[in-house]
């Protein structure tokens, strides 16, 4: 019979149950977790921010004519991938017409509904609540920003999304425009674009109610939204009045609140956004080109630090506050010679890829084009700035990355990635692995431990696998196998490692041991006799039934 390991992953722990092994075996099956472990992508701990962003969705690079690029070196969103990875799958369909978001915790109606005013939509929602569930809101502008796929258009969701009857259309947010507060913001499934102006609210677009997503930790999502900022409500003629009831954002102020004080000066030029952990240049650099902005921020790394990138449209977009236009910035902020028209994200708009995301901290809006000057072509540097960002979490897509925090920035210089020496740069099986990363390891202060362990010999790893090519081979196998285990892990169903992966994992951990160095051995055996005493149990919640004792 086959012997296997069942795993499960749970809101709170990974749980692995070993089938009815002996001691021995389950040891060895515990060392192919082990190599799981040591294999699995480099990457930085997200800053010591209260939230932590998540990637954008784009993988791929393109020149300002719009052409597809090698990502290597550009800067581009694409090559950086900064922010958290998606789990996988990202949405769990309940089978009862909802539909659960794992990356962020919202539950969303599957369906959509016809157009309506504003007014209607806040209203429509109150409806629902009658049933098993009666938190049903309209989404704040964070919340239904969220489910935008910056690599996709028409409709601008991720790729094998389960939501019915889309429409490639604006949505209703429940946020008010500060600017004019006749109007709402929106966004558009077919761009992605969140409405420049907003829109007006009684003229009608589409709803998709949402529910929960109240971040706690360890709870079921993989990162948590903040507050938009707005506390105060507005009637459709824009007039303010009484939050209580309306479902408005303003009502609801649904999210993790922001720090306050919500940015550190650091007296050098630099600032930190204590909301999400990263660090930006105070000033702006003027206008410029897509193209020169993304080589100007290299330039800046030549001093202290030296991960100063162009930020993707998470990023720029993460610093918008929703209480105030002209500047649409959070009260209190210490930017200086800020300009109320756009600034390039390094995310490329993917329905027109010779134009670039960007912007307005005039109005808070979220742009790709709008026709207009400053309207996101790459080639058009008239009224579009730059404003230079670094820290937060940061893939081994690039050489070096920084943990910012609040009066503390660490610059690390990253090691080759042996997952990436073992499968190739680009490769699509990379995902998985940081989802489990990003979804499991982060979530234990013993991960952690691990994570530290690999970063000291993913250098000494990666050169073993392109010194010794039948070790590298037979690592590409034994990821491959393990795939459809963390896959299953991650989709909350169980998953098998026969008898022959724990034989061949076993293997490979010896002959690393053996080529490698005395240190390397030396955090081999002592990850072994962690494995042996029982605290990776305790750790990751890892019980036995049934084995023999």
């Amino acid at each position: 019979m086959t012997k296997h390991i069942i795993t499960r992953y749970s809101s709170l722990s990974t749980i692995l149950r070993l089938g009815s092994f002996s001691l021995s075996t389950r040891y060895s099956a515990l060392i192919t977790f082990m190599f799981l472990l040591l294999f699995l992508p480099v990457f930085s701990w997200a800053a010591d921010g209260v939230i932590q962003l998540p990637r954008t969705g784009q993988t791929t690079c393109y020149g300002a004519d719009g052409k597809v690029i090698s990502c290597s070196g550009t800067g581009q969103d694409g090559d950086i991938q900064a922010g958290v990875a998606w789990p996988i799958p990202r949405f769990v369909d309940n089978g009862d017409g909802t539909v659960t978001d794992r990356l962020t915790g919202l539950m969303w109606i599957k369906g959509d509904t016809e157009e309506m005013t504003w007014q209607a939509a806040l209203d429509y929602v109150k409806r629902l609540n009658t049933g098993s569930h009666t938190d049903w809101r309209l989404p704040n502008v964070e919340e239904l920003r969220s489910l935008v796929d910056y690599s996709q258009t028409n409709p601008s969701l991720p790729p094998g999304h389960p939501f019915t009857n889309v429409v490639a259309s604006y949505y209703w947010s429940s946020t008010t425009y500060a600017f004019y507060s006749g109007y709402a913001w929106y966004v558009n499934f077919y761009f992605g674009s969140g409405g420049g102006d907003g829109g007006d609210k009684s003229l009608s677009s589409y709803v998709r109610a949402v529910r929960g997503g109240q971040c706690v930790p360890l709870g079921d999502s993989v990162i948590c939204l903040p507050k938009t900022g707005q506390t105060k409500c507005y009637d459709t003629a824009g007039a303010e009045f009484s939050c209580a009831g309306t479902g408005q954002d303003g009502d609801i102020q649904a999210g993790v609140v922001w720090p306050s004080p919500r940015f550190t000066d650091h007296g050098d030029g630099t600032v930190t956004d204590k909301l999400t952990g990263l660090m930006w240049i105070i000033d702006e650099a003027g206008e410029m080109t897509w193209q020169a902005a993304l080589d100007y921020v290299k330039t800046l790394n030549t001093g202290g630090h030296t991960d100063w990138r162009l930020p993707n449209v998470e990023e720029l977009r993460s610093l918008v506050g929703y209480t105030q236009a002209n500047p649409s910035l959070p009260p209190g902020h210490p930017f200086t010679n800020v300009e109320t028209s756009g600034y390039w994200s390094s995310t490329t708009y993917a329905y027109r890829t010779g134009y670039a995301w960007y912007v307005s901290f005039g109005s808070g809006g979220v742009y790709g084009y709008n026709g207009g000057v400053g309207d996101g072509n790459k080639s058009n540097g008239t009224y579009t700035y730059v404003r230079a960002v670094r820290g937060g979490q940061v893939d081994d897509n690039s050489n070096t990355t920084t943990t910012a925090s609040p009066g503390n920035t660490t610059t690390t210089t990253m090691p080759p990635c042996p997952t990436k020496t073992a499968l190739g740069e680009q490769a699509r099986e990379l995902q998985p692995l940081r989802a489990f990363r990003d979804g499991v390891m982060k979530r234990s202060n013993q991960g952690r431990e691990y994570a530290e362990l690999y970063y000291r010999n993913a250098l000494e790893i990666s050169s073993l696998l392109e010194a010794h090519p039948k070790l590298k081979g037979e690592s590409q196998r034994l990821i491959l196998k393990l795939l459809p285990t963390v896959q299953a892990l991650l989709a909350q169903k169980d998953g098998k490692i026969d008898a022959g992966n724990v034989t061949q994992a076993t293997a490979l951990l010896d002959n690393l041991s053996a080529l490698g160095s005395p240190s390397l051995r030396a955090d081999l055996v002592q990850l072994k006799k962690e494995m042996q005493s029982g605290s990776i149990f305790d750790e990751f919640h890892i019980s036995v039934a049934g084995g023999k004792k």
